[in-house]
């Protein structure tokens, strides 16, 4: 819904000193004014964390490797590669590429840049454990063991190309490749931070001069921001909020399906039961979820690849909802409602489960829709609320739900080794089968693309039908642009968003 008089006036007294201005905002062509919840870090140090997404968002950095709108690899700082044998690739290097600071990039600087990574990042540990080579333009990297997803890695933020040598502040200052630079002097975390255009950018020099970043958690404030040109460029918007620009009519609204599962996981530990767990699959309406009650915020999906790639789950055979199946699951399993209340019981236990949940983008939205549908099926489900997403790691959860990326690279070896392999970093809810296992050992080896969609597709149905996950559906982004803005750059990844094309006209 759209504000209130009432609201707009606070809300305009409260953005003044938001956005640091008072009265009506003169035009200026040259800076780029961009608000958002979480869009400013504590720091920028690619090769740490999860903070090269950002890097290559603020168009800091770059990598050898990107991705396409179709999640595909394709060159970007590199001009190629070859794959010698199982284990040696030579990546070749593109000739004209320059640092921020002026200083041609080598393959000695890329080698120092990925051994970095490597020794940072335990997500880049291929990196710390390969021999790597500098040619005369082009680096040979051997791997310890033979390893399919090197190319993959070398597209992920973490391997952002940095000069480690003259770089003196990696947390707030990396001297990268891109066509901006970060103004550290400004930069303050959690709360802002502005870009200046890289007067050395190889690829030509970038439209814009200057980009400021600025955290805005109120979603009507980011509005208002938007509507009187305070802001220019409004990220990770929800859906009610889009669509009041949208029918605004003086924004254009932008919206991409991403990659970014809502993944519902069952502890096998706690909810043994796979009757139960049938149920609640049954039980759940992913439509009236993701179209209908959150209105397209949410894609409903069946499996845990996008419709547009290769992986997609449009032919797996897994339970959908039905809730007269549902009902009879549970009255086959001993649930019987015998008091009237609604709810099933069971040795006179009535069935309730908890769900947990944790604050990002529409997982809570998503979990109360689901109550409602469940205790149309005699389940009673609570809702147990959590800021972050700690209690899967500590196990203490019967049903949870985690909000991830499937394809962070292009591979969909990744997401489903680590949700699914006993070892896997993701593997919240202890879910084992061995011949599943046996199938991710074939997935993680070199395969004709045929064979990789094959046993992908098997993984997944498997895992489904085991009663282990449920996939709700993906999250779709939403931006909001100023009239004046072209060159904005959207992807499923939500890594690409500052290029050089970027401009305020």
């Amino acid at each position: 819904m759209k504000p209130t008089k009432r609201i707009l006036v606070a809300s305009l007294l409260i953005m003044a000193g938001i956005l640091g201005g008072c009265g009506e905002q003169t035009f200026d062509n040259t800076t780029i004014h961009v608000g958002g919840r979480t869009i400013v870090q504590t720091q920028i140090d690619p090769h740490k964390d999860w903070d090269g997404w950002y890097t290559l968002r603020y168009g800091i950095g770059e990598t050898l490797f990107k991705l396409s709108q179709e999640l595909q690899i394709k060159p970007w700082i590199a001009s190629g590669y070859e794959r010698i044998d199982d284990k040696t690739w030579r990546i070749h290097l593109k000739p004209n590429v320059t640092f921020s600071n002026g200083r041609k990039v080598t393959p000695e600087d890329v080698i120092a840049s990925l051994k970095r990574s490597g020794e940072q990042n335990n997500r880049a540990k291929v990196f710390k454990e390969s021999t790597m080579t500098a040619e005369a333009q082009s680096i040979l990297i051997v791997t310890k063991e033979p390893y399919e997803l090197l190319i993959n890695d070398l597209s992920d933020p973490f391997a952002t190309i940095l000069d480690v040598a003259d770089t003196k502040n990696f947390n707030y200052e990396p001297i990268a490749t891109g066509p901006f630079v970060i103004d550290a002097a400004s930069f303050e975390p959690n709360k802002y931070a502005r870009m200046v255009r890289n007067e050395n950018y190889w690829d030509g020099k970038a439209q814009a001069a200057v980009i400021d970043y600025r955290v805005v958690s109120d979603m009507n404030l980011l509005y208002l921001a938007m509507k009187r040109g305070e802001l220019d460029i409004a990220l990770d918007l929800p859906q009610s909020i889009a669509k009041t620009m949208q029918d605004d009519g003086s924004m254009t609204v932008l919206s991409t399906v991403q990659p970014r599962l809502y993944n519902l996981y069952f502890n096998m530990d706690v909810m043994t039961d796979k009757a139960v767990r049938e149920a609640v699959i049954y039980g759940i309406d992913k439509e009236a979820i993701g179209v209908k009650q959150l209105q397209g915020s949410v894609y409903p999906t069946q499996g845990a690849f996008p419709d547009f790639t290769v992986y997609n789950g449009r032919n797996l055979q897994v339970p959908t909802y039905n809730p007269t199946k549902a009902r009879a699951i549970l009255a086959a399993d001993g649930y019987q409602d015998t008091n009237g209340d609604g709810i099933v019981e069971k040795y006179g236990k009535p069935l309730k489960i908890v769900l947990s949940v944790y604050q990002r983008l529409a997982i809570q939205d998503i979990a109360t829709e689901m109550q409602s549908q469940l205790r149309q099926i005699g389940i009673d489900m609570t809702i147990d609320t959590h800021e972050k997403s700690n209690y899967f790691k500590a196990g203490k959860f019967e049903m949870g739900i985690y909000a991830m990326v499937t394809t962070a690279t292009g591979s969909p070896y990744p997401f489903l080794n680590d949700t699914m392999s006993q070892k896997g970093s993701a593997n919240f809810g202890h879910y084992h089968n061995e011949q599943v296992d046996t199938w991710l050992h074939q997935l993680s080896q070199r395969n004709p693309e045929a064979v990789q969609i094959r046993l992908v597709h098997d993984i997944q149905e498997q895992a489904l039908n085991d009663a282990a996950y449920n996939y709700l559906g993906f999250h779709t982004s939403y931006v909001g642009l100023s009239k004046h803005i072209t060159g904005f750059a959207t992807s499923p990844t939500d890594y690409y968003q500052m290029t050089k094309d970027l401009k305020k006209e």
